[in-house]
């Protein structure tokens, strides 16, 4: 039977040491460095781009290739949308003015993720339609003008709510309901 060098053992060992500290060290790091990119100061633009941040960071996240982002500005206190897995199409028609297709209007590429939404300040943005259709999220309204949506009522999306005087104080609630009671955000 071979005997091991008690230095090499003690060697290995504070190696070991090391490397655990090192490996501990580098999560933290990670699990706070997301945080740092979010932006304080904004709009409801910079809360989507914050929430988008913050959502990449869920198991959600890993679930799904295509996100839809709706949001409600009619809240006065505070940003608040819903970010949830697109799993259906829309209709495009070649026959009509682009303008006219009722597109998504706005989007983001995020760590090769396609989040899109409608927006009403914006007018109609050509380059959504080549992200749907590499995403195979483009029906044409020709070959078939009705869409078979699905329903998953345990289809989980996250509702977001973010002071609109410090984007970087919200919360985040992950649920299938399409109602929840908004929780209370300290935003002073």
């Amino acid at each position: 039977m071979e005997r091991r060098s008690p230095i090499l053992l003690i060697i290995v060992k504070n190696n070991m040491k090391k490397y655990l500290y090192a490996l501990i060290f580098i999560s933290l790091v990670s699990c706070n460095s997301y945080k740092s990119q979010l932006s304080e100061k904004g709009n409801y633009e910079d809360a989507i781009f914050n929430g988008i941040i913050d959502f990449s960071n869920t198991q959600l996240f890993l679930e799904g290739k295509v996100f839809f982002v709706n949001f409600d500005l009619k809240v006065e206190d505070y940003y608040a949308f819903s970010i949830m897995d697109n799993s259906d199409k829309l209709l495009f028609s070649e026959k009509k003015a682009f303008s006219d297709n009722y597109l998504p209007n706005k989007f983001i590429i995020y760590k090769n993720k396609l989040f899109f939404w409608w927006d009403d300040n914006y007018g109609s943005d050509k380059d959504i339609l080549e992200k749907l259709i590499l995403n195979n999220k483009i029906q044409n309204e020709e070959e078939s003008p009705f869409i078979d949506f699905e329903t998953d009522e345990k289809k989980k999306g996250a509702k977001y709510f973010f002071c609109k005087n410090n984007l970087k104080k919200y919360k985040r609630v992950i649920t299938n309901l399409g109602i929840i009671k908004t929780p209370k955000l300290n935003c002073e």
